[in-house]
């Protein structure tokens, strides 16, 4: 059984965090444009470190928002999110972790995390939301 270390939010948590206040800002009309068709249903904050492991998954219907909390990265430090086919033989996109990003995704698609290298620093966090 693996542990993965991650903290849940509730929807006011969210909300009082001015998380989504951000994400409405004018830098982001095409996301404003469905998240305001969407309801927030979840979100948690997710820390990696270069000892974990991950597999890919998808999540039920939806929308996810990853955001890339850390606030420096360096490319060689890995940490990137990969997007597999649905057979999840072949990687089809893979984002790479940028400070401040902002990923959008059908809940669906199957992803996963590149754990970072030693390298980097021991903490890598994202905040994902989950929208209906």
């Amino acid at each position: 059984h693996k542990k993965f270390l991650f903290s849940n939010y509730s929807i006011s948590d969210v909300v009082n965090s001015g998380f989504v206040d951000a994400l409405r800002d004018k830098q982001h009309a095409e996301l404003n444009a469905v998240l305001n068709q969407k309801t927030l249903k979840t979100a948690v904050v997710n820390l990696s470190t270069p000892a974990n492991s991950y597999q890919a998954h998808s999540h039920k219907e939806g929308l996810s928002v990853l955001y890339y909390a850390n606030l420096r990265w360096q490319e060689e430090w890995a940490g990137e999110t990969m997007f597999f086919s649905e057979d999840l033989k072949e990687v089809v996109f893979t984002s790479p972790y940028v400070p401040g990003r902002v990923i959008v995704f059908d809940n669906p698609l199957p992803h996963s995390i590149r754990a970072q290298s030693i390298a980097a620093p021991q903490y890598r966090f994202t905040f994902a939301s989950f929208w209906d």
